[in-house]
Order: structure tokens, then C-alpha cells, then sequence
């Protein structure tokens, strides 16, 4: 994806229509990248205030969004139109026409740790990884409580541990894919209240949302037991020359491993290549199994095991 920011050109203007009052706003969109189209799919993906209905200050709600190219396709100028939402208040009557009003607190999640504080791979003294030791990382903890008429279609969704799948915005606080998490989702009871002689029946859906700067990937240690060795074609005569296979992992005595060695990303062993110098090659020589690995010797897999949703769903 190509790397845009964003500027304002212009302040609200305000202006008055028949049955309401609007307003524009506008921002200069740049493409730090290579040249590039902007699209209004793109800037809602970058920016989620930019989406049709979103409350922008509490009191206008985005009506749409216009594009247009400034000389190149690099510069664009994002106009915003804006139509009055009615200025909410957290203690509106109406509880469905409440703001999201959040508060935010501090707590801390273990991970795998890999490094000390200065920055070393954590080994034993054979020089193997060691496994099992944790950091406690920090993490801000976003809560707030929507109140809603309907059950949500996507609810669902949310019932199992999810991560944002685009950009989110908390009280102007930017989170970024797979940054935030939600560990399932909660109803409360139905309830009612009454409001210029108009019953309103809702409920309470409370937000429990756990920000990381790193994503939410799981990381792992890439070890096994067995070597995988891709398969070889004969350039030559055309066809495959050598077929894929999978070759156990021996030891210094050429037995095969007992536990799980380091693999490169390629899903073999860390290897190094040794001079053996002939007559005929004095650069002859042949790879070997490091048996010192490195700080760098060390592959970590990352897998996402959170399903990815749109969390302005719940805010919205």
C-alpha cells in the first residue's frame, strides 16, 4: 500500500441550507511514496473520520466526501461535507443519543521474551535459546459503553477474541491495524426509559478494548526436528532434476536430535561455510551446522490468531 499523510487546508466553513445547517472542511492528501491514485475507499481505510456518518467534534456527522486531483496524482484536496448532528451530551436524556465517552487505564501482558535489556538473545551457555521466559508489556485499556435500540447484525462476529482489521480512532488517540484487541462482547438487559412522552427502549453494550504498540501476533521460535529441502529443477533438459524432501536433524555424533533445533526461514539449519583448501582448490571448503549460533541465528514465526474485524462497527 502506498504511504499518504494528511494536513488541513482549511478550517470548518460553515453555511446554512433550508433544513439545517453544514459545513466543509478540507485536507491536503500527499503520497510519500511512489506516484499513486487516491480513492475514496483508500482515505476511509487511512482515515475512519472520513467515513459517511461518523461524528466529527461531537456535533457534525460527515455527509460525504470529494476528491480531486491537485497538478499531479500525488496531491489531492479532500473536501469533507458536514451537516449538523446535533450536539450530544454524555448526559442527553436519550441514552442512545449519547456520545462514546472513553476512559483509559494502563495494564501490563505477558509475552515470550527474546532479548535482555541490553538488547542480547537470551541462550544458555551451549548456545541454545531459552524458552519459557516472559516480559510484562504494557498495554492502555480503552473502555466506554454505547447504548443501542437494536441487537447488531455483526455481533456475532465479536464474540470470539478480535483484532482492528483498519486505522482506529479513540478520543484522537491513532491505533493502527491489529493494534487493538477485544476479548468478546457483552449485551445488557433490555431497558427503558421515557423522554417527552416517547418510550425508548435500549441496551447497554460496554467496550473493553486492549491497545499494543507491536500488533497482537503471536511469535514463535521456528525450531523442528527435520530439515525441509525445496525441490530442484533441471534447467537443462526441463523437469525436476532433484524432488522436494525432508531430511532429519542429526547431532555432533550423527544421531538424530532428541528436541526441536533452530531452523532459518527456509526450514533448515544454520549452516556456515568452512575452508577446506586442496592443490587443485584452494577455495574449496563445505557447509557445516553452526555450532555457535549468533544473535541473528534465530527465526521467529509470527501468526495471527485473532480474527481481524472492522471495529468502527462498534462505534457507529
Amino acid at each position: 500500500m502506498s504511504l499518504w499523510r494528511r494536513s488541513r487546508a482549511h478550517g470548518i466553513d460553515m453555511g446554512k441550507t433550508g433544513d439545517g445547517q453544514t459545513a466543509t472542511e478540507e485536507w491536503n492528501l500527499i503520497c510519500l511514496t511512489q506516484p499513486a491514485d487516491m480513492t475514496i475507499e483508500l482515505a476511509e481505510e487511512l482515515w475512519p473520520d472520513f467515513r459517511v456518518g461518523t461524528l466529527v467534534g461531537n456535533s457534525w456527522v460527515v455527509d460525504q466526501v470529494r476528491l480531486r486531483s491537485i497538478g499531479t496524482s500525488e496531491h489531492v484536496m479532500a473536501t469533507v461535507d458536514l451537516v449538523r448532528g446535533g450536539k450530544r451530551d454524555k448526559d442527553d436524556p436519550d441514552p442512545t443519543q449519547r456520545p462514546i465517552t472513553w476512559e483509559m487505564d494502563t495494564d501490563y501482558v505477558e509475552e515470550a521474551a527474546e532479548t535482555d535489556a541490553d538488547g542480547r538473545r537470551l541462550e544458555n551457555t551451549a548456545f541454545e535459546p531459552l524458552l519459557g521466559i516472559v516480559d510484562e508489556v504494557p498495554v492502555l485499556v480503552w473502555t466506554a459503553v454505547r447504548y443501542i435500540t437494536n441487537t447488531p447484525a455483526w455481533l456475532q462476529d465479536f464474540a470470539k477474541k478480535c483484532v482492528n482489521s483498519t486505522t482506529v480512532i479513540l478520543d484522537g488517540f491513532i491505533c493502527q491495524p491489529e493494534t487493538l484487541k477485544m476479548e468478546g462482547l457483552k449485551l445488557g438487559p433490555v431497558e427503558y426509559t421515557s423522554v417527552k412522552n416517547r418510550e425508548i427502549r435500549f441496551r447497554q453494550m460496554p467496550l473493553r478494548l486492549l491497545w499494543k504498540q507491536n500488533t497482537w501476533r503471536d511469535r514463535y521460535l521456528n525450531q523442528g526436528t527435520t530439515e525441509y529441502f525445496p525441490a530442484v529443477p533441471d534447467f537443462l533438459f526441463g523437469g525436476i532434476l532433484v524432488p522436494e524432501r525432508r531430511v532429519a536433524c542429526f547431532d555432533s555424533l550423527g544421531k538424530p536430535v532428541e528436541k526441536p533445533v533452530p531452523l532459518t526461514k527456509e526450514g533448515q539449519r544454520f549452516r556456515e561455510f568452512v575452508k577446506k583448501p586442496t592443490v587443485q582448490n584452494p577455495n574449496a571448503g563445505e557447509w557445516i551446522v553452526k555450532e555457535k549460533l549468533g544473535p541473528k541465528d534465530f527465526h521467529f514465526i509470527e501468526f495471527q490468531r485473532n480474527k481481524k474485524l472492522d471495529f468502527n462497527l462498534l462505534f457507529t
